[in-house]
């Protein structure tokens, strides 16, 4: 007699695993994955400290923002008056400067300010001839 041939409920029924084995085989693995993300994240925070707000640091996986008072407390104070009123923004901190009214501002924005003016003054000719792009032929008539 040929062996009895078992259905699929009959297969499926014996290639799974008990419960109880499943869970204890979950606890020990989840508890290994818990340990290494504890590892990693210790190893990427490590050298992180919660001291002082400083700006520009990493603290608790967030970059600290610029302020007005952190340029004030780091940068010297510079006077201009603008000949332009146009927005500076220096870090994500912005400041308007108005056309003749006397600015007292940390250095950065002095600076941004100077290189604005300095790249609309006319840029002399490089010597030499100069052809412009796109000059051609005329189409034939």
């Amino acid at each position: 007699m040929p062996p009895r041939r078992k259905s699929t409920i009959e297969q499926n029924r014996e290639a799974q695993t008990p419960i109880q084995q499943d869970i204890t085989h979950l606890a020990e693995t989840t508890e290994d994955d818990e340990r290494k993300l504890l590892l990693k994240l210790s190893r990427k925070y490590k050298d992180e400290t919660t001291g002082g707000r400083v700006p520009g640091r990493i603290v608790r996986g967030e970059k600290t923002s610029w302020t007005y008072q952190d340029m004030v407390k780091r940068f010297p104070i510079v006077s201009f008056i603008p000949d332009d009123t146009i927005p500076l923004t220096w870090n994500g901190v912005k400041v308007q400067a108005i056309t003749g009214l006397e600015m007292h501002v940390p250095k950065p924005f002095y600076e941004i300010y100077q290189r604005r003016k300095a790249s609309m003054r006319p840029q002399k000719a490089p010597p030499g001839i100069i052809v412009e792009l796109g000059a051609g032929a005329f189409p034939a008539e």
